[in-house]
């Protein structure tokens, strides 16, 4: 709700944010001395037309072209910025924190709605049915031996020795313990492993574990008597 500040002042809850600007003009603006400023001159002050109307219409189409630009978006993302306006979706940053809460629990629905949707699409193109306006394209994918080892030896016997070709790295951790046993792996080393916090992950105020704590992250590691 907005706040009125006067007779004719009123603050805004959600403040319109600018996210890129351009000045377009003709030869008139170009002759002029403040030429420099424009993003765009035309020669032309029909911009190639034959009417007024349509000269500003053009002129008005490359000022948005060239805003675009700048902000470094397409036309079809800004469709989809107005299409989520239109259906009550803001950007995060004109939310309020409490609107933000209460999106993080339905938005975790609307995701996996999402995903199912993906599914089913590709589930539906796969067999064979059009999903209008969608396609089946090949994901990335990398290269691979078809026989590893014959390869590996005409590597060796282009010249390159075996040292070079094969990496030389320990078990993990975890691999370690299950060779040694756990109370074995505990007894011999022990007092080298830690276990730092995970990646911060949003999670409900319900859940059980603990809040993250930056501070105490960042000092994960460290020796109390380091």
């Amino acid at each position: 709700m907005q706040k009125r500040l006067g007779r004719q002042t009123v603050a805004l809850e959600r403040p319109p944010v600018i996210l890129s600007h351009a000045a377009v003009g003709g030869k008139q603006e170009g002759d002029g001395p403040l030429a420099d400023y424009f993003d765009h001159l035309c020669g032309d002050s029909f911009f190639g037309e034959k009417t007024w109307e349509k000269a500003e219409s053009a002129m008005q189409k490359q000022a948005l072209s060239s805003a675009l630009e700048k902000a470094s978006l397409s036309p079809e993302e800004l469709q989809s910025m107005e299409a989520a306006k239109a259906s009550g979706m803001e950007a995060p940053g004109l939310l309020t924190d409490e609107e933000i809460g209460d999106l993080l629990v339905r938005g975790k629905l609307l995701v996996q709605w999402y995903k199912d949707i993906e599914e089913y699409a590709t589930t539906a193109l796969l067999n064979g049915k059009p999903i209008p306006g969608w396609k089946l394209v090949a994901g990335r994918s990398d290269r691979a031996f078809t026989d590893q080892d014959a390869a590996l030896k005409a590597i060796m016997e282009a010249g390159y020795d075996e040292a070079v070709i094969y990496e030389r790295k320990p078990l993990t951790l975890a691999q370690l313990e299950k060779l040694m046993g756990k109370k074995p792996f505990e007894e011999a080393v022990g007092g080298y492993v830690i276990k730092p916090p995970g990646k911060p992950k949003l999670a409900e105020a319900s859940d059980k574990r603990e809040a993250y704590n930056p501070a105490a992250a960042d000092f994960s590691g460290v020796s109390s008597d380091a």
